[in-house]
Order: structure tokens, then sequence, then C-alpha cells
């Protein structure tokens, strides 16, 4: 698998990918494919998932502009979904 280098093998046995964009694009992708879960992570507001949901909602974006303003809309004020809202509406963010 390391030959490609598309995985790293950090200790035997467990493997990464060799930058976090590698991951955090294979998650955007992932959850563009379902608005549902990108509501749900969205709104943990957990830092790890900030670039996936931010991607995310920008494919999302790509393919379906209701989806979004039904996920911004229930998407709390603040943390990655206030940033996510920002960079899709052009507003100011206080994030």
């Amino acid at each position: 698998m390391s030959a490609a280098g598309l995985f790293t093998e950090r200790t035997p046995g467990a493997w990464s990918f060799p930058h976090p964009a590698v991951e955090d694009y294979l998650a955007d992708r992932w959850l563009a494919r379902d608005p549902a879960l990108l509501s749900e992570i969205a709104a943990r507001d957990d830092p790890r998932w900030a670039q996936p949901v931010r991607l995310g909602v920008e494919d999302l974006a790509r393919t379906s502009a209701a989806a979004v303003d039904e996920l911004l809309a229930a998407l709390p004020g603040t943390g990655a979904a206030a940033q996510a809202t920002a960079l899709l509406t052009g507003r100011p963010c206080d994030c």
C-alpha cells in the first residue's frame, strides 16, 4: 500500500493518510453525499470536523441549493457551522 503513497504506516499495522488534507477531502466527499449526516456532524461543532464540514457544504452547494438552505437553517450559528454559512452567503462571520 505504501508504494503508491496513498497510505503511510505509522507503526506496524497502523496506517494513515500522508497528509490531513487527503483525509479531509475524502471525508467531505462522503458528507456531501448525505446532507443529514453533514448536518449532524456540523451541529457537533467538533474542530476536527471543521474543514470537512466546510468542504462538504461547498460540494453540496454545487448540486442542491435547497439542501444547503435546509442545512444552514438547522445549524447553530457558531463554529464550523457559522463559517460554512459565511462562506456560502458572503456574510461576515464572528467566528
